[in-house]
């Protein structure tokens, strides 16, 4: 079954017109500098659910969290939708948090 909506679905449009989120490139490139590697898998949990998507936070990398992470590659990052957080997702889901979550850790 096709995942709606893919990975054409122009968000960061959407944003630039009003409507939706998306990262600052600035804070993207600051991350850059300071974050080098993947955490673990239940840091990644409990950023994506600080960031509201619906994860049990642990340390499995179970169904729910492949899917969570594609929903976050399609909408974040098109380039590669294959439900491994890589680290360029990494730095932008932090970006995202210092942006809408700023009390959450970064």
């Amino acid at each position: 079954r096709k995942k709606d909506p893919g990975a054409l679905f122009p968000w960061q449009r959407l944003y630039e017109n009003g409507i939706g989120a998306w990262y600052d490139a600035a804070d993207v490139e600051r991350l850059r500098k300071t974050v080098s590697e993947v955490p673990s898998i239940a840091e990644i949990k409990s950023d994506l659910s600080a960031y509201g998507y619906a994860v049990a936070i642990t340390d499995k990398e179970d169904d729910l969290y492949r899917a969570v992470v594609m929903a976050f590659q399609r909408h974040f990052a098109p380039q590669k939708i294959d439900g491994v957080m890589s680290l360029e997702n990494v730095i932008i889901l932090k970006a995202l948090l210092k942006k809408y979550r700023p009390g959450s850790a970064i």
